[in-house]
């Protein structure tokens, strides 16, 4: 017959494995992000570069007027959500 004492030590034993065992990938983490390399250059300098730019006057002309049946829409669909 075995002695209660030793179930538990068993279950104790056990319960070290999984934790030990579980704690493996957390620990894999923590190594991946301590060997990352660093960049070469820690330090980049930044410069603010702001430059204006004009855009161009759009003005109907006449081919543009003519055309007007051109920039029409040809199709319509209607978007519904999905009842579920």
């Amino acid at each position: 017959m075995l002695n209660p004492n030793t179930l538990t030590q068993e279950k104790k034993i056990k319960l070290r494995w999984f934790v030990a065992l579980s704690s493996l990938p957390l620990l894999g983490v923590v190594t991946a992000f301590g060997i990352v390399p660093q960049p070469d250059t820690p330090y980049t300098s930044l410069t603010m570069v702001a430059e204006e730019i004009v855009l161009p006057h759009n003005t109907p002309t006449i081919t543009d007027v003519t055309n007007s049946k051109a920039a029409t829409y040809w199709r319509n669909e209607r978007v519904q959500r999905e009842i579920r």
